[in-house]
C-alpha cells in the first residue's frame, strides 16, 4: 500500500529517541493500513428505468467517504453524483450492487465504467453482470458485482443499469440495494 503518499514514516537509527512527533506519524501509517481511503456511494430513490435502454445510476447519498482523510473526498452528492473517483493512484477493490422490483419478464443487468462521462459507449467497460437465477413476479431481483482494478489518479467509476422487462421499471428503495463501493487495497 502507499503509505509513503500519505505520510513520511521515519526510519530509526540506534539511539534515536523516540519522539512524540515520530510516535504519532506511525500512529498515522497503522490508521492508513487499518483504514484506506474508500467510499460507498448509493441510491435510495425510486428510480426508474427505461425498457432497453442503458442509464448512469444517480447515486445521491453515501454510507462512507473516508478519502477526504487523506487525498479529497471521493464522491459529490451534488455534483456528477454516478461517479466515485479514484484520487490516487493505485489498487482497488470495486463492489456494486443493483436491487430491481419484482418483475419475471426480460433481463437486468448490471455495468461499471470507467472515464465514460455519462456516455456508456465512451469509456472503457469495468465488469457487467446479470442474475444466475430466474426472475420471478414476486421477489427482487439483485445483482451482485465485484472485481479488482488499476486506477490512475481521478480515474472514475460510474454504475448503469439495464432492463427489457417491456416497460418502465425502478430499482428496489431498500436502504443498502444499490450501491457502489471503491477501496483503495495496494499501489
Amino acid at each position: 500500500m502507499a503509505i509513503s503518499t500519505y505520510v513520511a514514516v521515519p526510519t530509526l537509527a540506534v539511539g534515536d529517541k523516540l519522539t512524540a512527533t515520530r510516535c504519532n506519524t506511525i500512529v498515522t501509517a497503522f490508521s492508513f493500513l487499518l483504514d484506506p481511503p474508500m467510499c460507498t456511494a448509493t441510491n435510495v430513490a425510486a428510480t426508474s428505468y427505461a425498457n432497453n435502454t442503458r442509464a448512469v445510476v444517480p447515486l445521491a447519498t453515501e454510507d462512507a467517504d473516508t478519502g477526504g482523510s487523506y487525498d479529497g473526498a471521493m464522491h459529490s452528492t451534488s455534483s456528477n453524483n454516478s461517479r466515485v473517483i479514484a484520487t490516487t493512484a493505485g489498487r482497488y477493490r470495486l463492489t456494486a450492487r443493483e436491487s430491481w422490483a419484482a418483475n419475471a419478464t426480460g433481463r437486468r443487468l448490471l455495468d461499471v465504467t470507467k472515464n465514460t462521462g455519462g456516455t456508456f459507449a465512451a469509456g472503457s467497460l469495468v465488469l457487467s453482470a446479470a442474475p444466475a437465477f430466474t426472475l420471478t413476479a414476486a421477489d427482487v431481483c439483485r445483482v451482485d458485482a465485484e472485481c479488482e482494478l488499476d486506477l490512475a489518479a481521478n480515474d472514475y467509476v460510474e454504475m448503469w443499469a439495464y432492463q427489457t422487462s417491456g416497460g418502465n421499471l425502478a430499482l428496489d428503495t431498500a436502504a443498502g440495494s444499490n450501491y457502489l463501493t471503491l477501496r483503495l487495497i495496494g499501489s
